[in-house]
């Protein structure tokens, strides 16, 4: 006859099961009345990751954080735990911080040196998105301590990353005063800060009824004055380009000119896509009269002795000069 016992090992070790059979009936041989057998019980895990990530979608210099949870669903302990965590060239690492263990930033691995059957333990990363595209951050969970299933020991997030660029427009003036007749000169200049190239750029300019365009120049692109529209193209991070526009005042007053700068990529600053510049016009300050006005200085006369005796002497030079006209006639 035979028993067939079906039991479940729970303490690591050598596990040594005695059987004894005995009976009523007298044995003739009682050596043999007792058996043994040993099983070697090694310890096993079952480690499981999870890996999270705080947006779907970003932006290129957006932060993004990873949550990297790892548990043990046991039924042992997991020793020398090491979670490798795969920073993909589109992103850069600015923190980690780990509930247990030590996370090496040369080699991107978390170590932890033991993990208790149903504990779990966190690991928050925080990165800088650097490109576009699909950016998919894998990780994968390892342990000395056998593992009853690795289907469950690596895990990865994917997030896609836009294209985003911060572009800036200025414009000012020559003079802030002018006179009617006189040509008036803006310059306007258009900066992209980045992080991205920019694509498609136009920025807009409608010059005021009471100027007269005459010229401009521009060192990227082509200005229309008839719609205003200045096509740049394509403007690479931190490039810069400027438009200056060449127009003669018409009228006296206050003018104030407008331009703004769009292009195809989001923008992460709208409040310096717009700008302005007044400068003032005035006529010319001219006399209508004929007659032109001098400006007369009184003369100084430098003293010179008695004047008196001056006038004295001329009346005598004149009248010595009349008698003697008359005594030769």
């Amino acid at each position: 006859v035979s028993l067939e016992l079906i039991t479940q090992a729970v303490k690591v070790g050598n596990i040594t099961n005695i059987a004894v059979v005995n009976s009523t009936t007298h044995d003739s041989n009682e050596s043999n009345n007792k058996a043994n057998n040993t099983t070697e019980v090694i310890p096993v895990c079952d480690l499981e990751i999870i890996k999270l990530v705080s947006s779907k979608k970003a932006f290129v210099g957006e932060e993004l954080v990873w949550t990297i949870i790892v548990t043990n669903l046991g039924p042992s302990a997991a020793v020398n735990v090491a979670v490798l965590e795969d920073i993909p060239s589109s992103l850069k690492l600015i923190n980690a911080d780990a509930s247990k263990g030590t996370y090496d930033w040369n080699t991107n691995i978390w170590s932890i040196d033991r993990l208790e059957s149903g504990s779990s333990e966190t690991l928050t990363i925080r990165t800088l998105v650097l490109s576009v595209g699909n950016i998919t951050n894998p990780v994968e969970v390892s342990s000395t301590t056998p593992d009853s299933d690795k289907s469950n020991n690596k895990a990865n997030n994917t997030t896609e990353a836009f294209a985003i660029v911060d572009l800036e427009v200025k414009k000012v003036s020559d003079k802030n005063k002018y006179h009617v007749n006189d040509t008036i000169c803006w310059t306007i200049t258009v900066i992209n800060h980045g992080p991205c190239d920019a694509h498609d750029v136009i920025a807009i300019d409608v010059l005021p009824s009471s100027v007269n365009f005459t010229s401009y120049y521009a060192s990227k692109g082509s200005y229309n004055v008839t719609s205003g529209k200045w096509t740049i193209g394509d403007l690479a991070n931190g490039e810069s380009v400027t438009l200056t526009i060449y127009c003669v005042a018409l009228v006296e007053g206050f003018i104030t000119n407008y331009v703004n700068v769009t292009c195809k990529e989001p923008d992460s600053n709208l409040d310096n896509n717009y700008a302005n510049c007044t400068v003032e016009v005035v006529v010319n300050e001219t006399n209508n009269s004929t007659t032109p006005e001098y400006s007369v200085e009184p003369v100084k006369l430098k003293a010179s002795g008695n004047p008196i005796t001056y006038l004295l002497v001329v009346i005598l030079v004149l009248f010595g000069s009349f008698w003697a006209r008359n005594r030769k006639e």
